[in-house]
């Protein structure tokens, strides 16, 4: 089963692939030695399966999926996906969109948690979690 965490950030315009590498350093300032699997990217969108040595090793079916999104046809459809009457105007303003999909039974919540700051500490941003919705807040997390 999968958990999905997204950021509906304002990047002022940030491309794709220039967010990402943001992203990475910035984790990087908070993670020893993060690992960057199975990395592809395309017009707008990158994505990535993250890892942190501190934990050793990943099993076969768990993983954190980071994908960032900054074309304006895929950032305007979650905003309006996602955008209900209280919450649209907070995330009107998107262009990127950051999701992380946890996967399997074992997550790595202190990368999560320092994926979190990290996006933070870059970009004003709205979290949103399939579970909590926009009422999702960095405590809640395990």
């Amino acid at each position: 089963m999968a958990f999905y965490i997204t950021f509906f950030c304002k990047s002022v315009k940030t491309s794709a692939l220039e967010a990402f590498e943001a992203l990475i350093h910035e984790i990087g300032t908070r993670e020893e030695a993060l690992e960057i699997r199975t990395r592809k990217d395309g017009e707008g969108w990158v994505t990535c399966e993250l890892a942190s040595a501190r934990t050793g090793y990943v099993r076969a079916g768990d993983a954190i999926v980071l994908e960032l999104h900054t074309d304006s046809a895929t950032v305007m459809s979650e905003v309006r996906d996602y955008g209900d009457e209280v919450n649209a105007p907070r995330i009107a303003d998107a262009d990127l969109v950051i999701t992380l999909t946890l996967v399997g039974d074992v997550v790595d919540w202190q990368l999560v948690r320092n994926i979190w700051l990290s996006v933070a500490a870059l970009w004003p941003m709205v979290p949103y979690s399939d579970v909590s919705g926009f009422d999702i807040d960095l405590d809640s997390l395990a």
